[in-house]
């Protein structure tokens, strides 16, 4: 894992943390305890996990071991819904700053995890801190609409969001020259160790005169090797898609 390869990560991680804030910021305030699988995690367990994440595995990195007794500071769970977001915030901050501190010899070294397996940093970061994170935060998204909450879209619109776009695009579809904005621009990294390139990927949206606004489908790109600075920009495949 090169410098370059780390400071993708940390670009990648600080805009999914933002997501994540959007998030915590959205849930339904007086839901705090919903559990609708007595058996799962509540709504705020949920929210909080996301935080747990980002601090036992710095924390272990850190450690040079996930079979510490002493847990990371600050990481009892808030109480209330108002009080997850800053909380998250602190954490990924303390978590972000452990990061910050690793070596190129540190991201090549492999840590005992919790089962005793060794796992490298590399893949620590990639894979438990990172995907993990993305993958807690869908079931939290779906926990918050099953609470009535709204959460807000990631990677694109959701339903109330899109119902705006179909709305503007039945209000002021008349003329006008064509116009392009961007909705999401993301660079998503894998780990080398998996045997894929990194790959850039962008959503766009499209006004086309009475068509209205429209989102389109573009062709994943890969990313050059680290060290390499040029990356071809994707071509856009189609203007029909409803994602």
């Amino acid at each position: 894992m090169s410098a370059t390869e780390k400071d993708q990560f940390l670009k990648m991680w600080e805009w999914e943390a933002g997501k994540t804030i959007e998030q915590l910021k959205a849930l339904p305030s007086d839901k705090n305890d919903f559990r609708p699988d007595p058996k799962g995690r509540s709504l705020g367990e949920m929210a909080w996990h996301l935080a747990e994440g980002d601090a036992y595995m710095t924390w272990g990195i850190e450690n040079g071991s996930f079979q510490t007794p002493n847990k990371p500071p600050g990481i009892e769970r808030p109480r209330t819904i108002a009080e997850l977001a800053p909380g998250f915030e602190r954490i990924h901050r303390d978590a972000v700053e452990r990061v910050n501190k690793l070596t190129l010899a540190d991201l090549d070294r492999t840590v005992p995890f919790f089962d005793g397996t060794p796992i490298s940093v590399r893949d620590i970061l990639w894979m438990t801190v990172l995907h993990h994170g993305i993958h807690h935060r869908a079931q939290l998204m779906l926990l918050s609409r099953q609470a009535g909450g709204t959460p807000p879209g990631v990677y694109g619109p959701n339903r109330e969001e899109m119902e705006k776009m179909m709305e503007a695009r039945k209000a002021g579809s008349s003329s006008g020259p064509p116009q392009r904005a961007r909705l999401l621009r993301i660079q998503a990294p894998v780990s080398p160790s998996r045997d894929r390139m990194p790959v850039l990927t962008e959503t766009i949206a499209v006004t086309v005169g009475s068509g209205g606004l429209r989102p389109s489908l573009v062709r994943e790109t890969p990313l050059p090797p680290p060290g390499l600075s040029a990356v071809r920009e994707p071509r856009l495949l189609g203007s029909n898609c409803r994602g």
